[in-house]
């Protein structure tokens, strides 16, 4: 996508539907899994959440993290937003990441929040005030960005849909910031391609 249509779309924009034309020969299902075994692996080890009942996962994409999670051993009620949804889903909104309370009118507040490679295509502190404000005090947040220690850095700040760009160090410090109690653990699933994996409870 070039520099006009990031004008033309504004902040909120998505770049999930620009996924498919550079990772036709990736199996992007394959990292979404391992994303949604790792946060399931991470809630089996949290006492609350045999109570937890609702999910949102942000930047939805298509719904596999939803679907995931609604025949997981948890059975979590999950809604996605995306800003240009993947498929029509009546569990997916259309909608600003910057607004979630106007664009989730009327769905229960999360117990567990989903942010699967959506962050680093955000101004991360708008989006993470707006997840503070529906996010409840003991829920679960799962983060996973782009790690720019990694050799691909260049690639990822060089990018004109990474607007925000991560480290260990950086992401621990903005998620402390926002009240969360944070895990953070280093990723490669591919040569010179590394992910953080954060997961986090929110505290306070």
């Amino acid at each position: 996508m070039d520099a006009i249509k990031v004008k033309e779309f504004g902040l909120d924009v998505i770049y999930r539907h620009d996924y498919d034309k550079n990772l036709q020969g990736s199996n992007i299902s394959k990292y979404i899994e391992e994303s949604c075994k790792y946060l399931e692996k991470f809630l089996s080890n949290v006492p609350e959440a045999g109570q937890f009942k609702v999910m949102w996962d942000l930047g939805c994409g298509n719904s596999q993290a939803l679907q995931y999670f609604k025949e997981s051993r948890y059975k979590l009620d999950c809604y996605g937003l995306d800003k240009y949804p993947q498929e029509q889903n009546e569990r997916v909104i259309e909608g600003n990441f910057y607004d979630l309370c106007r664009s989730m009118q009327g769905i229960p507040y999360p117990d567990v929040v989903f942010i699967n490679h959506t962050l680093e295509h955000s101004l991360a502190p708008l989006l993470l005030e707006q997840v503070r404000k529906v996010h409840k005090i003991g829920g679960v947040l799962f983060i996973a960005v782009p790690d720019a220690d990694y050799p691909w850095a260049y690639e990822i700040t060089s990018s004109t849909t990474h607007w925000s760009i991560f480290n260990e160090g950086f992401l621990r410090t903005l998620l402390q910031r926002y009240g969360y109690e944070v895990v953070i653990e280093k990723k490669c699933f591919r040569p010179n391609c590394g992910e953080l994996f954060a997961v986090a409870i929110r505290r306070w």
